[in-house]
């Protein structure tokens, strides 16, 4: 079994895991063959634009740089052009990613004090119907 080690923040994870290792168990829990190679193909692409060995080395900052790079290939013309559904599956799959990642501990699950204050609105921070400027049906007065 192998021995967890202790982050600053006082998190436990394992040692550094290559992300291929890491990967192979990932798509161990997908669903059909297509799903696993569109995220195999999606999850590589993105460590190898990362230029990272370990999934330990993914910080937010490259996420977000990542992230804007795909954005700015929507707008492209020619070879390299992504359509909106491929950039949304490369995110959607990187994300599913990193979250198996941190559900098995390869990766830190951070503190509340860690997370950026940018992060955006939780689901808590969400206007419930009828309690707002929506123009829903629950936002009418019985």
């Amino acid at each position: 079994m192998t021995e967890l080690v202790r982050y600053e923040s006082g998190a436990l994870a394992r040692p550094a895991v290559h992300w291929q290792d890491a990967l192979a168990t990932f798509l161990d829990t997908l669903g059909g063959p297509r799903t696993r190679t569109a995220y195999r193909r999606a999850i590589g692409e993105a460590m190898a634009a990362l230029g990272i060995s370990t999934v330990a080395e993914v910080t937010p900052p490259d996420l977000v740089h990542y992230r804007a790079g795909l954005v700015e290939r929507l707008d492209l013309q020619g070879p390299g052009k992504l359509s909106p559904a491929t950039v949304s599956l490369k995110l959607a799959s990187l994300r599913s990613f990193l979250h198996f990642c941190r559900l098995t501990g390869i990766l830190p699950i951070p503190d509340a004090q860690e997370r950026p204050d940018d992060a955006g609105p939780g689901l808590a921070d969400r206007e419930k119907p009828g309690q707002g400027g929506g123009s829903g049906e629950g936002d009418q007065p019985a």
